[in-house]
């Protein structure tokens, strides 16, 4: 098949050149008698340089912009394209937005607004996040505020538990420090049509995800139910109103009644996450040409009315408001619950916040095909660890350690969920770094082979970042 470069043959300017000398010719201007410099000559190659310049610049853009296949090439096409064509938009970028705690030890309140905002600094990052709206840190006491990143964009992703030391105010303010502690479980995501919560408690032990369904209807200790733990087949529950320590984990679940009786319906899912996190909505960078391009292709499915992959992922990624967050959907017919569909959502820093997951599940659901029953979740994470011994010259030591600490966050950061990490790679990315001379006893997890992640219904994407445990020889 020929592409557009074979369709788009360039003309030089000494082609062109020749082809306006023919013109002259054929009017019966006297062109062989023209001398190199003579200003008929000049002039005429300044013109073909012009049009060739045009030619190559501007003719292949306006030819491949409408074609996904290249219109990535050409910035600018692909937003257009997809919104003359197709009728979408490109996803904006959006803000990270988080809790921070301000602990105040002094007897005196301190009040913040849009025109005096609170600024919060991240030591090792230096990334900033302002405060929103208005409120008062109380005294003598604790104070939950809603703080917003400087800008937008996946690099505002900060990890939790940051402790006060590396957490502070840009203006401090006497006697208040500040922490962004993880919650112990994400906020649980609730679909279908009844009014009953789900409430987890416990102390859990590691990353888990849970999804609850209501197997029967009813109030909480008559309608049954039963969870499924990351990702594993259903366990039934029977007609209790709560369970203690699911797995061994620590994970406690409590049903409780809502306005309307029956509060639990049969149909309904309740999913959650353990641990949380202090981000309650993660940033996005602008949503890429090429991942435009994939939904453009994915709007067509969208015409059919027979399901297919493609149209749950145009979908997921198309949610207004929460738009280039997702950044990986994964469809999977449930391979334990006929007509189930998961719909395996992922963000620029992995887990995706559980409002965003609602959001998400409740944009879908109403537009599910047929008898499909879509359920919108978050993968698990496993946390991965890099081993061995790096050799480096000594001259490039510091430099090397802190790239490749930056080259393997980039490495895992691109891993799909439930996707492979090889070690061939790992050796790979850490040889690739300047300074580098040698690289032995590499291991991913203890192990030396690749790591493949998740299985037959379970979702895991890497931890991110990484952990990196190598002992480095200086030469």
């Amino acid at each position: 098949m020929a592409s557009l470069s074979d369709l788009l043959t360039q003309q030089t300017a000494a082609q062109v050149f020749q082809t306006l000398l023919s013109y002259y010719q054929a009017a019966g201007f006297p062109v062989t008698s023209w001398q190199p410099g003579g200003v008929e000559r000049t002039r005429l190659m300044a013109f073909a340089t012009a049009i060739s310049s045009t030619t190559a610049t501007y003719i292949p853009a306006i030819a491949g912009g409408s074609l996904l296949d290249y219109s990535p090439n050409y910035p600018g096409w692909t937003a257009l394209t997809a919104q003359e064509i197709y009728e979408l938009i490109q996803n904006a970028a959006t803000f990270t937005v988080g809790n921070i705690v301000f602990t105040n030890a002094a007897t005196s309140s301190y009040s913040y607004s849009p025109s005096s905002p609170l600024t919060a600094v991240f030591a090792l990052s230096g990334r900033r996040y302002f405060s929103v709206g208005s409120g008062t840190i109380a005294a003598s006491g604790n104070t939950t505020v809603s703080m917003q990143a400087e800008f937008a964009g996946a690099a505002y992703a900060d990890p939790s538990n940051t402790g006060s030391a590396n957490l502070t105010l840009s203006t401090p303010l006497p006697g208040v420090t500040l922490n962004n502690p993880a919650s112990s479980y994400t906020s649980v995501t609730h679909t279908g049509s009844g009014t009953g919560t789900v409430t987890p408690g416990g102390s859990p032990v590691g990353n888990h995800s849970l999804v609850i369904s209501i197997t029967s209807t009813g109030q909480a200790g008559v309608a049954t139910w039963s969870y499924s733990l990351d990702g594993a087949a259903a366990v039934a529950a029977g007609a209790v109103s709560s369970l203690t320590n699911i797995g061994g984990f620590g994970i406690n679940v409590t049903l409780a009644n809502g306005a309307i009786n029956p509060s639990f319906v049969v149909g309904d899912s309740y999913t959650f996450n353990t641990p949380g996190s202090w981000i309650t909505s993660q940033g996005s960078d602008i949503e890429s040409d090429v991942a435009l391009a994939a939904r453009c292709r994915n709007r067509w499915s969208s015409l059919s009315n027979i399901p297919t992959q493609g149209y749950y992922q145009l979908l997921a990624m198309s949610v207004p408001g929460v738009g280039s967050q997702v950044t990986q959907a994964t469809v999977v017919v449930d391979p334990f619950i006929n007509n189930k569909i998961n719909i395996i959502v992922s963000g620029p820093g992995g887990v995706l916040p559980g409002p965003t997951i609602s959001t998400i599940q409740a944009f879908i659901t109403p537009r599910a095909r047929l008898c499909d029953n879509p359920v919108v979740q978050s993968p698990t994470t496993l946390a991965i660890t890099y081993g061995g011994t790096i050799t480096v010259l000594v001259a490039q030591l510091a430099s090397a350690q802190a790239a490749i600490t930056t080259a393997l966050q980039n490495y895992t950061a691109g891993i799909a969920t439930n996707g492979t990490i090889r070690l061939a790679d790992v050796i790979q990315v850490v040889m690739d770094v300047s300074g580098v001379v040698d690289f032995t006893g590499a291991t991913i997890n203890g192990s030396a082979a690749n790591l493949t992640l998740g299985g037959v219904g379970s979702y895991v994407l890497p931890a991110y970042p990484p952990t990196l445990s190598f002992g480095y020889v200086a030469q």
